[in-house]
């Protein structure tokens, strides 16, 4: 998602622990030493930025790979997503930040929550974001071939009104694909299906 800045109507962000980091580390004339060592290990047992222990590898793309990782200090769950190439410039950094940003101040039913970002040794910028346990409705479509008509109106249902909320509260979703679309389904009950927009 992108932060539509015409829009914005005065919401405050609030600061992230992820941005504070990195923000430290790069000097007043744009230059990277600090974050210039070897990128971490992400293969699972190997703990990041000393507190998200990565479980596994659960999803890779041409932009980034998914890990599930879990907080070794609250007990949680989350999906680490790092993406593939380095941040190696200021103006791409901003924007990466203003995205993260914009992610996380939305809280909707509908929408994947982005609780902290940063960059890793190494330049690999990485969010922290909900871990679902679902399939994309790319996946979806692949396995069973088509979806019914009535299906498609539940899961639409619930994408316009994530895609609305983020309106209303000036962010643009600018990726808005099946891939980018995840199913969860409750096993008690098939028609019971919760959207998440990622």
């Amino acid at each position: 998602m992108s932060e539509n800045q015409s829009t914005s109507k005065g919401k405050s962000i609030p600061p992230q622990q992820g941005a504070s980091d990195v923000s430290l580390s790069i000097g007043d004339n744009g230059t990277w030493s600090q974050l210039d060592g070897p990128a971490p290990s992400l293969e699972p047992g190997s703990v990041v930025l000393d507190k998200y222990k990565i479980l596994e590898l659960v999803g890779l793309g041409g932009m980034g790979s998914v890990y599930l990782a879990h907080h070794i200090h609250l007990g949680t769950q989350y999906a680490f997503k790092c993406i593939n190439r380095e941040q190696p410039k200021d103006a791409t950094w901003r924007r990466f930040q203003n995205e993260a940003k914009a992610a996380h101040i939305l809280d909707h039913p509908n929408l994947i929550k982005v609780y902290d970002f940063g960059l890793l040794p190494g330049r690999r910028a990485y969010f922290i974001m909900d871990f679902v346990d679902g399939t994309t409705i790319s996946d979806e479509i692949e396995k069973t071939g088509r979806l019914s008509v009535e299906r498609c109106l539940r899961i639409f249902i619930q994408v316009a009104f994530a895609i609305a909320y983020a309106h209303e509260n000036g962010v643009i979703h600018r990726d808005l694909k099946s891939s980018n679309i995840m199913l969860v389904r409750n096993p008690e009950d098939p028609e019971d299906e919760l959207v998440k927009v990622v």
